[in-house]
Parts: C-alpha cells; sequence; structure tokens
C-alpha cells in the first residue's frame, strides 16, 4: 500500500509532500490516498502564493501577450474600439472597457444654458453653465493659489 502510494506521489516535491505528511499526522487517524495529501499540497501552494505578491509579478510573457493582443485589436478593421488587454494585480492577462473621456462639451450654446442648469439642478449635479456657457464648479472653497477651481478664465 505504502509502495502504490509512493508510486502516485512520485512527481511531486519532497519537500511539499513532506509538509502535507505531516499536517495529515496531525489531524488525522488514517491512511492518506493519494489526491487527500495532493489537496493538502495544492493549498499550501495557493496560500504561499497568497503570502508573497512579488513573486506573481508581471512577467514577460505576459507583456508580450497583452501587447500583442492590443496590437491586434488596434490595426484590426472590424476589430473592437472600446476594448484593451491589461495584466492585473496578480500578473494575469485581462481585458477591461477602455475609460473615456466626458461626453460634455467644453462649452455650450449661449441661448440653451437656463435650461441646461435647471435640468443639471433637478439631477444634483455638482456644476452650471456660466453666462458665456462655460462649465463652472459649483466648488464653495477657493484654491490654495487664491483661485476659484471655475474652470477657464475669460
Amino acid at each position: 500500500m505504502l509502495a502504490l502510494l509512493a508510486r502516485d506521489l512520485a512527481d511531486v516535491p519532497a519537500d511539499r509532500l513532506e509538509r502535507a505528511i505531516t499536517e495529515w499526522v496531525r489531524t488525522e487517524r488514517w491512511m492518506p490516498k493519494a489526491a487527500d495529501l495532493v489537496d493538502i499540497c495544492q493549498r499550501h501552494q495557493r496560500d504561499d502564493l497568497n503570502l508573497q505578491p512579488e513573486v506573481r509579478g508581471v512577467t514577460d510573457e505576459v507583456a508580450a501577450f497583452v501587447d500583442a493582443r492590443n496590437a491586434l485589436l488596434a490595426h484590426a478593421p472590424k476589430g473592437r474600439k472600446d476594448i484593451e488587454w491589461f495584466v492585473d494585480a496578480s500578473g494575469q492577462a485581462k481585458l477591461r472597457y477602455k475609460g473615456f473621456e466626458s461626453i460634455s462639451p467644453d462649452r455650450v450654446p449661449v441661448e440653451d444654458v437656463d435650461r441646461y442648469n435647471s435640468a443639471l439642478s433637478k439631477f444634483g449635479a455638482d456644476f452650471r453653465w456660466d453666462c458665456d456657457g462655460r462649465m463652472r464648479l459649483l466648488k464653495e472653497d477657493p484654491e490654495p493659489d487664491g483661485r476659484d477651481n471655475a474652470g477657464p478664465a475669460s
């Protein structure tokens, strides 16, 4: 029975196997199956990776994959332009939507300012349009340099 167990676990690194056996002996009363010890080894490996995030950094292989996929997306005639590949904190390549710039214009027509401002006040927006059609933030305290944060100076 031990020979079969040893043969089944021959590909598991000895240090990990010894750690799993030590844990098994402390908690169980019967002989383990190979699957039990492999499960413990895998759990230990996951725990080790979670404790050492620097081990899971961006590899050149993942970065190259992301760069290649983004190049394909950029040059494909019918490709989607609203998504991109990126490397997350765990070092895995993932897809995300690209951030878009604000859809509000820099200026609005002067004749529409009152109509837009009444709609903005209904929705509780933190800005209004001034009489020149420029956006002004509704911030009460001035900036440290003495200017208010009210958009471009006229």
